[in-house]
């Protein structure tokens, strides 16, 4: 999979569909969306938002740490544009680039994703998640909420469709690994401590941050 491919595609997809009904479909995800926020540290200052969208997650985020400061990254200009337009909070830093091209810096207390992740190669992750490793603070967390096959053959299935281009090319794909292979790439990334929580109709991964050899 190319990635700069892939990335011009997501960007090009969900430019289109922001003011079709994302806020439509995500908003009924929403009871997932804001459960992350129970998984952030108490003493939160700052966080990454990876694939922030419009910003449907940040809300409740707000209302509990009014304080934090958040940058906001979207491949999409047109999502990051309606997250703009809601408000939310002075504190939002909003960035429209790729996850993999900017740098995300040091001594973050956490970074979150919500329904963003499950567009990407094992490897491309693996990159991905050592950044994220890397600008965390010592007990910092990582808190994924996804989209996960349901099995290795669900898996296969949807990086063979995208390959193949089975629904045509201009169709949307998405390539979701198991939640056992996400987390096996969470820990080749150096996070020893993941944790799984399943809700209703929903799947969070909680990866902490800690240094073996203290």
């Amino acid at each position: 999979m190319n990635l700069v491919k892939r990335s011009n595609e997501m960007k090009d997809f969900f430019n289109k569909v922001v003011d079709i009904d994302y806020d439509e479909k995500h908003s009924k995800m929403i009871k997932a969306k804001e459960k992350i926020v129970d998984f952030l540290p108490s003493d939160i200052e700052n966080i990454i938002d990876l694939g922030s969208g419009t910003g449907l997650q940040l809300i409740k985020l707000y209302k509990v740490y009014p304080n934090v400061k958040t940058t906001a990254i979207d491949i999409s200009d047109g999502m990051l544009k309606k997250l703009y337009e809601r408000h939310i909070s002075d504190n939002i830093t909003i960035i429209n680039k790729s996850f993999f091209e900017y740098e995300f810096g040091k001594d973050i207390d956490a970074v979150i994703s919500t329904q963003a992740l499950h567009h990407f190669e094992p490897s491309d992750k693996e990159i991905l998640y050592k950044k994220v490793y890397d600008c965390l603070k010592e007990h910092g967390v990582f808190v994924i909420e996804d989209y996960f096959a349901i099995d290795n053959f669900d898996e296969r299935k949807g990086f063979e469709d995208y390959r193949n281009l089975v629904k045509g090319i201009d169709s949307h794909y998405d390539t979701p690994l198991t939640i056992p292979h996400e987390i096996d790439i969470l820990k080749k990334s150096g996070f020893s401590d993941v944790e799984h929580y399943a809700g209703d109709n929903y799947n969070i991964l909680i990866s902490k941050k800690k240094f073996l050899n203290r």
